[in-house]
């Protein structure tokens, strides 16, 4: 369990949870735009000329990290419906949370390494594809109170900014 403490209210919360999510998504997006310049320069050697075993791993990976990052996610969600306070919910959120960014972030690095080997467009599209993705994972409280299953007195908590946790 992480044991990093929480911000003092729940705005507070969210916004940081909100950033640790951008963070990772424009890391995702610049390394895209660097390859794609790299490769579009011609400043990257000749690309791989078998790029299948490229796409193939990059589908594989992708199918198997993703789905483990949902399955853990969902397994960590039911673990906190009991009956523990907003505070813990929250903490175990953020912590399965960031699993879940991680296992949809590996992906998007993988394939758009592939992508710089090969040069192949549809491992670029891949690599976008999995970026968007990522993205729909933007945390929002009605998302978030949905996910934890919170009670009607937690959700409004949640959403009242100035709740301290």
């Amino acid at each position: 369990m992480d044991t990093t403490p929480l911000p003092s209210t729940t705005g507070a919360y969210i916004k940081t949870l909100k950033l640790i999510h951008l963070a990772l998504l424009a890391g995702q997006v610049f390394f895209l735009a660097v390859a794609w310049f790299l490769r579009s320069t011609g400043a990257f050697p000749a690309p791989f000329e078998e790029w299948t075993i490229f796409l193939l791993a990059v589908l594989l990976i992708t199918a198997s990290a993703i789905s483990a990052g949902l399955f853990i996610f969902k397994q960590r969600m039911d673990a906190i419906a009991g009956s523990k306070a907003l505070a813990d919910k929250l903490t175990d959120y953020r912590a399965a949370a960031i699993v879940k960014y991680a296992l949809a972030e590996g992906p998007s690095f993988f394939a758009v390494v592939a992508y710089l080997l090969t040069g192949n467009m549809i491992i670029l599209g891949i690599a976008v594809a999995i970026i968007a993705y990522f993205a729909t994972m933007w945390p929002t409280v009605g998302k978030m109170s949905s996910e934890m299953n919170l009670t009607p007195d937690e959700k409004m908590k949640l959403e009242n900014q100035e709740t301290q946790l």
